[in-house]
């Protein structure tokens, strides 16, 4: 479960990032802070450990360093009716990082690039939104070769 807490971390300081705010270290130790506050119902308090925040660290990173590369696969599964401009700051955060996933982190597997992807979707974009991602990264995962593919 820290996994998708610290997904929830890198999606919020991404949208800091794409709004215009400061998506600093003090931003992102706030961050922090509130992701260990969050009580998981069955789990109790759950602890972010030191692989979580370094996943963390590498994840934006990443995503800031091939933000070009990410928007233009993006860009590229749109259909005609979508551009970049018009799709809602949080979907366009929730596609970069599963993105990156699907295609830079071999440490996690594609199905949980998605379904992690569709849980941010549920939690913070609206309800059509879900579809749409899923349509977008069940492509961009169609496109990758046999030998890419992560189970």
């Amino acid at each position: 479960m820290a996994r998708t807490l610290a997904r929830q971390a890198i999606l919020q300081m991404m949208y800091l990032r794409l709004a215009g705010s400061e998506a600093d270290e003090e931003a992102l130790h706030f961050v922090y802070d509130i992701m260990e506050e969050i009580k998981e119902p069955e789990a109790g308090k759950v602890y972010m450990t030191k692989d979580d925040h370094a996943y963390i660290d590498q994840t934006l990173q990443g995503t800031a360093e091939k933000e070009g590369e990410l928007d233009e696969i993006i860009a590229r599964y749109l259909s005609e009716d979508w551009s970049m401009e018009r799709m809602a700051h949080i979907n366009l955060c929730i596609l970069r990082l599963a993105v990156f996933e699907l295609l830079h982190n071999d440490k996690v597997p594609d199905n949980v690039a998605i379904s992690e992807a569709l849980r941010l979707a549920d939690l913070y974009s609206d309800p059509g939104s879900k579809s749409f991602i899923n349509g977008l990264l069940r492509s961009v995962l169609q496109s990758k070769t046999p030998s890419e593919a992560r189970e």
